[in-house]
């Protein structure tokens, strides 16, 4: 599965390499301008905007759209989620130890031992 941002707004998903996902708003097609967005995957999702203009050119030059059966827009699919899961409980622990220091302060005094 490759994890897409906001897929329910992309008609066609496009693999450009290892690293970035391009997310079409609509199916290309001969003689159009398309919308799309371009997903950095290993800069955590960034993206950058911009327009693509199909010519004359004939069907062999427009991409293929990827099956709705390999995409997903489900975090845990995510490359980076380790990451995320890393810093959440990172911050849940310093939120932990704070409060817990504090409530302590109320009750004993305000000794950090």
């Amino acid at each position: 599965m490759i994890y897409v941002p906001d897929l329910d707004n992309y008609k066609c998903i496009v693999v450009q390499n290892a690293d970035t996902i391009r997310a079409y708003t609509s199916v290309p097609t001969i003689n159009s301008d398309i919308p799309y967005r371009d997903f950095y995957v290993n800069s955590h999702y960034l993206y950058k905007n911009g327009t693509q203009t199909f010519g004359n050119y004939g069907y062999n030059n427009l991409p293929t759209c990827m099956s709705a059966d390999e995409l997903t827009s489900s975090i845990y699919y995510r490359n980076d989620f380790d990451n995320i899961l890393t810093i959440f409980f990172i911050i849940i622990v310093f939120v932990y130890f704070c409060f817990k220091k504090i409530a302590r302060g109320f009750f004993f005094g305000l000794r950090w031992s």
